[in-house]
């Protein structure tokens, strides 16, 4: 720790996952951080609840590297690896399948991305969604049983709305792939992912990092009083936060949707699931629901009932609006179809998030091109490293689930290459 360092005082605006690990990565670099969160509690959309079963409100997991290691071991968490009773996965097609595709439609759509790269047409068009990309390149059968359902269970959305360049592109991006460690593959806290949030408050705490709850905050304000300023909200309440300081950063952002979500963990004293991690419900299948997970095989010592996630989202007209009665009508209904009988449940818990997770469209592509952000040409500049306000004056940072990904590991990363440019920039 230099001299030079330990005299910035940062102020983050949000007590999240992306807030706490970014206080994390900041402390280790020798800054002096305090939190200021609106709610009464750390964790954001995270946190485990014991009841008969163990709900997990948002993520269930992270996926194991090595920042993931050196945090967990720094929090003294122990890692569960998923795949506790079954690594099989899952995705309907008439029926649930490992392998949603024939030999024929494989060979067919592989063959078409390789002359693709004959003729060096594989990289994204501007302004191209998902599904055009992936029918382009692959086929329209890979697109619609394959690549949808995988990625609408992660963005939460259909791959027309996505931008293929910002959801994709981060695999032609070598120095944003995290470092290998021991852990690969999903992993969990014993206790749930809420421990890892508690866990982290805790270290953080023992470290001097101030907490400050139930408090709003303005950008003016803080400036006075700190070296830099992180926004670790979501993009609607960062725009929100930037309007004054930075009203054209702010208009671009309030343009990014937030797509609504809803978790439903049900608890059975038998269940006719099948045995997995779960299943996706590609877009056409007639099912409601996104997806299912299957707790109870993924990780041990998840409740004295057999449990199990459905997700729900957007692709349900009004889904924040509906009622708990109504949510649970549309996976009984799912449910009933996809194990072939209608069981009654002992447990049930509706978590419904009208802004759960920001669209990776074209409206996010569009405020990171925007030139809004300092050194950002393009969408990869701001996720490399960092995003930093160009027409502040003073120092202002942002953080999030809107900035290098979708995912616990990459907002992780994302953290850590914010907190090596605050070094340079302002120790």
């Amino acid at each position: 720790m230099t001299a030079a360092s330990s005299a910035q005082k940062i102020a983050i605006i949000g007590a999240g996952f992306s807030g706490l690990t970014l206080a994390w990565a900041l402390e280790k670099k020798g800054f002096e951080v305090e939190i200021f969160e609106a709610s009464d509690r750390v964790g954001g959309l995270i946190s485990s609840q014991k009841k008969q079963v163990l709900v997990e409100t948002a993520a269930n997991a992270i996926l194991g590297n090595a920042w993931v290691e050196e945090l967990f071991r720094d929090l003294g968490v122990e890692a569960l690896p998923s795949g506790f009773r079954s690594k099989k996965r899952w995705i309907y097609r008439g029926r649930p399948r490992k392998l949603p595709l024939s030999m024929k439609e494989l060979i067919r759509g592989f063959s078409n991305l390789a002359n693709h790269f004959r003729k060096k047409q594989v990289r994204f068009r501007e302004d191209e969604s998902v599904a055009n990309w992936a029918s382009r390149t692959l086929s329209p059968e890979i697109r619609q049983h394959l690549i949808s359902p995988g990625l609408q269970g992660v963005y939460a959305t259909r791959a027309e709305e996505l931008s293929a360049s910002l959801v994709l592109g981060g695999f032609f991006e070598k120095d944003l792939r995290p470092p290998k460690g021991h852990l690969k593959g999903s992993v969990a806290p014993t206790h749930g992912m809420g421990e890892l949030t508690e866990k982290l408050q805790a270290y953080l705490k023992s470290k001097q990092v101030v907490f400050h709850f139930s408090q709003s905050v303005i950008i003016k304000d803080l400036s006075k009083k700190f070296s830099a300023i992180v926004l670790a909200t979501s993009a609607p309440a960062a725009a929100q936060l930037l309007s004054v300081c930075a009203p054209e950063a702010s208009g671009l952002l309030s343009r990014v949707k937030s797509l609504p979500l809803v978790s439903v963990t049900l608890g059975f004293k038998k269940s006719s699931l099948m045995e997995g991690f779960g299943c996706l419900f590609p877009d056409g299948e007639g099912f409601q629901a996104l997806g299912v997970l299957n707790n109870t095989d993924i990780f041990p010592n998840r409740g004295s009932l057999k449990s199990e996630t459905w997700i729900l989202g957007n692709n349900i007209e009004n889904i924040a609006t509906l009622s708990k009665e109504k949510i649970l009508s549309l996976v009984q209904k799912d449910r009933a179809r996809l194990v072939g009988v209608d069981e009654p449940f002992e447990f049930s818990q509706v978590t419904p998030w009208p802004q759960a997770i920001p669209l990776y469209g074209f409206q996010l592509k569009a405020f990171l091109e925007s030139g809004v952000l300092t050194d950002s040409r393009r969408t990869f500049d701001a996720f490399r490293s960092g995003a930093r306000i160009k027409e502040s004056e003073f120092p202002i940072y942002l953080t999030g689930n809107y900035l290098g990904g979708i995912g616990l590991a990459k907002i992780l990363g994302y953290n850590l290459r914010l907190a090596n440019r605050m070094k340079r920039e302002l120790a």
